[in-house]
C-alpha cells in the first residue's frame, strides 16, 4: 500500500507539472509584446488602439447611434489586444444623416479627445446608445472624468464639427457609404463581421507588409 505522504508529495508534484503545461498551451490572451491593448487620445491627434508605429493602419469609420457599429466594438477591442503594436486601429468619425443624435455624439467624442479622454467617453457612449442627447452626452462626461465647463463649452459651441466633417469628408472620398467600415490597410471592408474574417484579412496584409 503506497504511503499518504509519498501519494500527497506526486500529486502535488502532478499538479505543478499540469499548472505548467497549461499556461503554455492556453496562455492568457495579450498582445504579441506582453502587454493589454491600450487606447491612445491625445489632443489634436486622431485616436487610435495599438502602436503608434504599427505595421498595418485600420482605419474605422462609425456612428455612435449605428447598432452595428456598437456590435462591432467588442470585436475592435479583441483585434487591438490579439495583435498589439502590430497594428494601429484608428477611429474616425462618420454620422449618418438619417441617426438625430449621431453629430452631436461624434462631436462630444473629439471633444473628449481634447481632453485626453476618447475611449472613455467612446465606450460609455456605446454603452448608452439610445440615450444620446446633448444633456446625456454632457452627463457622461462628468461620469468619465471630463473637465466639465470646457466639455459643455466645446459642444455647444460646435468646436468639433469640423473635424467631424473631416473624417466624414475622408470617408466618402474613399468610398465609405454606411457604418462601420474599415480600410485594412487599402482594403475596404464593411460591416460587424466576427472576428475570424478580420483575422483572416489581418493575417493575409501582415505577411505581406
Amino acid at each position: 500500500m503506497i504511503n499518504s505522504k509519498v501519494l500527497t508529495a506526486v500529486l502535488v508534484v502532478a499538479v505543478i507539472i499540469a499548472s505548467f503545461w497549461l499556461g503554455t498551451v492556453w496562455p492568457e490572451q495579450v498582445s504579441p509584446s506582453g502587454k493589454p491593448a491600450a487606447g491612445v487620445s491625445v489632443a489634436g491627434a486622431e485616436p487610435f488602439l495599438g502602436g503608434k508605429d504599427a505595421k498595418l493602419t485600420i482605419l474605422t469609420y462609425s456612428d455612435f447611434q449605428c447598432p452595428y457599429c456598437s456590435r462591432v466594438v467588442p470585436t475592435i477591442h479583441e483585434i487591438a489586444t490579439a495583435y498589439g503594436d502590430q497594428v494601429k486601429i484608428v477611429f474616425r468619425n462618420f454620422p449618418l444623416s438619417f441617426h438625430q443624435f449621431a453629430q452631436k455624439a461624434a462631436e462630444a467624442s473629439e471633444c473628449a479627445n481634447v481632453q485626453g479622454k476618447f475611449w472613455e467617453m467612446h465606450d460609455i457612449m456605446f454603452k448608452n446608445q439610445g440615450a444620446l442627447t446633448v444633456d446625456n452626452l454632457k452627463a457622461y462626461a462628468g461620469q468619465v472624468g471630463l473637465d466639465q465647463a470646457k466639455f459643455d463649452a466645446c459642444l455647444d459651441n460646435g468646436d468639433m464639427k469640423a473635424e467631424v466633417t473631416k473624417d466624414f469628408e475622408a470617408g466618402t472620398s474613399s468610398g465609405v457609404q454606411g457604418t462601420p467600415a474599415f480600410f485594412i490597410g487599402d482594403e475596404l471592408v464593411s460591416g460587424a463581421l466576427p472576428f475570424d474574417q478580420f483575422k483572416t484579412i489581418i493575417d493575409k496584409k501582415l505577411a505581406a507588409s
